[in-house]
């Protein structure tokens, strides 16, 4: 599409923004970029396979064409392309997940608050659903089993472990909010001598173990359990991965509190985030700060932020590591004096 000198066809293009959402949701809810994986395929065979209807079908086929997902091949036949290919199940950098998420009633309703939570500063999740979304998340595992694939997805473990920081150093990994324990296997494969803890609600880590291959899983241990409590594991690294941005202030600190007492007096905490005034990542870490104001009540904060962040909860900051994906990870360690200078936080 041409554009205007005032700029109104990219503006209709952003307003449009809503149905290429649900486009791509759609896409990965039918399961589209499986079925056209192996070869062209008709609008009424992939109708047929997916279980829709027909002629809705084929105008829904022509628009992911239109967007790049899907190539017309003959007619009206259809196959994938590299794009598409990132919708696959299982596809290794894919985003299937996120765009299960993005598109799902849950996290689209949320977004429908935007304007109240503009006024008011409360997330639009608990405006639509009176509760915070990981209680809400606790109670239906279907939408959570979405929302943790997607956390999965957002980083690559093994970018992670090759941005630079020590980790051949660290014999007990503790993945504070570690979710199914995606980067706890990848850093048990990377150093087969290391032990590693995944530590998330119940509900999350439930049946972690039983993924793992047996050279893992005598090398991991699981435990449901709040991050805002004390720690049920020692070890001498704790990893927050895509954990303080879901939080306010006030319960990042008490997250970090919680960390720094379970590492004292020589263990250390590792940050994994994104980070703002990043010059080559700052318009996509400004839509997730949306994204947070919207689902969570957190935030995006730059390095600065962050240090101001460790240094309430006692910690001393250290180095950082630049990761794939507009990620920095942030080393700490506890200060000597365990009275030393910690803001004190009830919980």
């Amino acid at each position: 599409m041409a554009t205007t000198a005032d700029g109104r066809d990219e503006l209709n293009r952003l307003l449009g923004g809503y149905r290429v959402t649900q486009l791509l949701y759609v896409a990965a809810r039918l399961g589209i970029a499986d079925l056209v994986a192996h070869g062209a395929m008709s609008a009424a065979e992939i109708a047929d396979a997916a279980g829709s209807h027909v002629d809705a079908t084929s105008r829904f086929l022509a628009a992911l064409a239109d967007l790049g997902v899907l190539a017309r091949s003959d007619g009206d036949t259809y196959v994938l392309t590299a794009m598409g290919s990132l919708l696959r199940d299982g596809q290794r950098g894919g985003l299937r997940a996120a765009a299960l998420s993005y598109g799902s009633p849950w996290w689209w309703s949320a977004f429908g608050q935007l304007e109240a939570s503009v006024r008011t500063g409360q997330t639009g999740f608990e405006l639509v659903y009176g509760r915070p979304l990981f209680p809400w998340l606790a109670d239906h595992p279907d939408a959570a089993d979405v929302f943790n694939a997607n956390m999965a997805a957002m980083i690559d473990g093994d970018v992670v472990l090759a941005c630079g920081f020590p980790f051949a150093a660290v014999s007990h990994l503790v993945d504070v909010g570690g979710g199914r324990g995606q980067f706890a296997r990848a850093f048990l494969k990377r150093f087969p001598a290391a032990r590693a803890s995944v530590i998330d609600r119940p509900d999350v880590v439930a049946g972690v173990l039983g993924e793992c291959d047996a050279g893992i899983r005598d090398r991991l241990t699981v435990h449901g359990a709040s991050f805002f409590n004390r720690l049920p594991v020692t070890g001498d690294a704790y990893l927050l991965k895509d954990i303080l941005h879901d939080w306010d202030d006030d319960n990042a600190v008490r997250i970090l509190q919680r960390c720094a007492d379970a590492a004292r007096p020589h263990g250390q905490i590792i940050l994994a985030e994104r980070l703002l005034n990043d010059a080559d990542f700052d318009d996509a870490v400004r839509g997730v700060d949306i994204t947070m104001l919207a689902l969570t009540g957190g935030r995006e904060r730059t390095r600065t932020d962050y240090t101001r962040l460790l240094t309430r909860a006692g910690l001393v900051p250290g180095g950082e590591y630049r990761a794939g994906g507009g990620y920095s990870l942030i080393a700490a360690h506890p200060k000597p004096d365990e009275s030393a200078d910690a803001t004190p936080l009830d919980g």
